[in-house]
Parts: C-alpha cells; sequence; structure tokens
C-alpha cells in the first residue's frame, strides 16, 4: 500500500533473507472483480483509500509479479478474510462507536463531525467494495527464497 516500486523491495528482502527462508505479506489490493472502467467500483476504491490510509491501489498480481521479479518462488496467494469478506466486521464494530456522534454533536468543534461523517461514508464505501468483492485489506502472498 505505501511503496511504488515493489520489485525494488521486493529484491531487497530477497536479499535479506536466507535461501529457504519465506516472506509473508498482507495487505490492501484490488481484486479480480475490479474493474477501471465502472465508475462504481472506482468511486469506491477512490473514497476508501483515505478510510485505511492507502496511497497506492496495486492488483495482487502486481504484487506477486514483483516477487517473482526479485527471484522469490510464491508458494501461496489468497484472501485471507474469514469467509472472504471483511464487511461484517467493519459493520459490527462501528455499532461501539455509534455513541461518539452523539457526543460530538453535543461537546466538539463542528469540523470534528464533518469528519466523522466521511469516516462513515469512507466505510460505507469500504464495505460496499467488499461486498463487490473487488478490493480487500487482507489479501495474504507467501513467498520462498530458493535454496
Amino acid at each position: 500500500t505505501y511503496c511504488k516500486d515493489k520489485v525494488a523491495v521486493m529484491k531487497e528482502v530477497f536479499r535479506v533473507l536466507k535461501p529457504g527462508a519465506k516472506f509473508s505479506y498482507l495487505d490492501w489490493v484490488l481484486l479480480d472483480n475490479y474493474d477501471p472502467e465502472n465508475e462504481v467500483h472506482v468511486d469506491h476504491i477512490k473514497r476508501t483509500m483515505p478510510f485505511i490510509g492507502a496511497v497506492d491501489n496495486p492488483r495482487y498480481q502486481e504484487i506477486e509479479q514483483a516477487m517473482e521479479a526479485a527471484g522469490f518462488k510464491v508458494i501461496l496467494s489468497e484472501d485471507a478474510s474469514i469467509g472472504g469478506h471483511q464487511g461484517p466486521l467493519i459493520n459490527s464494530e462501528r455499532a461501539h462507536y455509534a455513541w461518539l456522534r452523539f457526543f460530538a454533536r453535543a461537546f466538539m468543534p463542528r469540523r470534528f463531525i464533518t469528519m466523522l461523517r466521511r469516516l462513515r461514508e469512507d466505510a460505507e464505501s469500504f464495505v460496499a467494495a467488499d461486498e463487490l468483492r473487488i478490493a480487500t485489506t487482507s489479501y495474504h502472498i507467501v513467498c520462498q527464497k530458493p535454496e
């Protein structure tokens, strides 16, 4: 999510690992259902990025290719979310923070309420992206440095 030159990062990981060592990667990626021509998809991803702090939107294949270009062999590549979805977890957690809106309206500056509204809306986009299976924040790739 935070690096632009994925091959350079993977080459450095490859350099410091012993032969036969494994490297585990878990991060935000776009999934196969993501269509960059679909305005709804693009909007959900655009609104999800600030919610999760993403600065890049790689497809999982880009990460695999960077690992392979560095010399690794990819041995696992899958969405690590339980049941393949994260939306239910986000929705259940949102209930724990519902009281914050009421507190903010009574005691906090208006800009704080605006920030909470944006977080709620961006969380809704995150859940929608999850339901559409266009992105995940828990894609897991394991690669191994050859012996």
